[in-house]
């Protein structure tokens, strides 16, 4: 997907309610198992800004990216350059109900310095595995126990490509709603206009309130400069 009509998509899709529950990440010292559902050419790069409000992470495009004035960057709101995947977690997670869910599609994303292990895992398989794709293709993905590890893990491990009858009989039995990739701007913030920008900004971060500490998103050699 081009960048601006991910902007167009913003525009007229409004943001899932609940969006963190639609990232993929992983815990320091975590190891799960996802299948791509994407090859590299429908992946997206952009510039992601996250704010903080002291409990919590909110994910917005930078309206640079539009060709805008963006007000995060001007308050200096820590920004990466990020690519967007489509993925469906296998081991999945364990609700509040207690009840083990599988199969979930997540938003994948990678920022700069996570992607070029991924890229440089590739090329190895790549030497390895005659044609081998992105596409449909399993890893076992784990996140060093490193509390400024990236939360989308550091160390990836293939482990087969799935045919695509075997996806979508997971889809036959109820396992995964579909194989359709996630819309970015269905799960990150996209903007309209600078003011929109501002509002949310300011709808988030309390008056006065500092720069985020480091935490369990991890990445913080992965912010890029203004």
């Amino acid at each position: 997907m081009d960048i601006l009509n991910l902007f167009k998509k913003g525009m007229s899709t409004p943001p899932a309610p609940t969006v963190a529950v639609y990232r993929f990440y992983l815990q320091p010292g975590e190891s799960k198992r996802v299948i791509f559902l994407n090859n590299e050419e429908e992946t997206l790069s952009t510039y992601e800004h996250t704010l903080y409000d002291g409990v919590k992470r909110y994910y917005a495009v930078c309206l640079k990216m539009a060709g805008l004035n963006c007000y995060l960057c001007e308050q200096k709101v820590p920004r990466s350059w990020v690519t967007y995947a489509t993925v469906i977690d296998i081991d999945g997670f364990v609700g509040r109900d207690n009840r083990k869910y599988q199969y979930v599609k997540r938003l994948y994303v990678l920022k700069k310095q996570a992607l070029e292990r991924f890229i440089a895992k590739l090329g190895k398989i790549r030497k390895k595995v005659p044609n081998f794709n992105l596409k449909y293709a399993e890893f076992e993905i784990t996140r060093s126990d490193l509390g400024n590890s990236p939360a989308s893990g550091d160390d990836f491990d293939y482990l087969k490509t799935w045919s695509e009858e075997e996806l979508k009989d997971l889809v036959v039995k109820g396992y995964v709603k579909d194989l359709k990739l996630i819309d970015p701007a269905q799960v990150v913030k996209v903007f309209t206009s600078y003011d929109e920008s501002k509002l949310y900004y300011e709808s988030i971060v309390p008056p006065g309130f500092g720069e985020e500490p480091e935490g369990p998103e991890g990445d913080i050699d992965d912010e890029i400069e203004f």
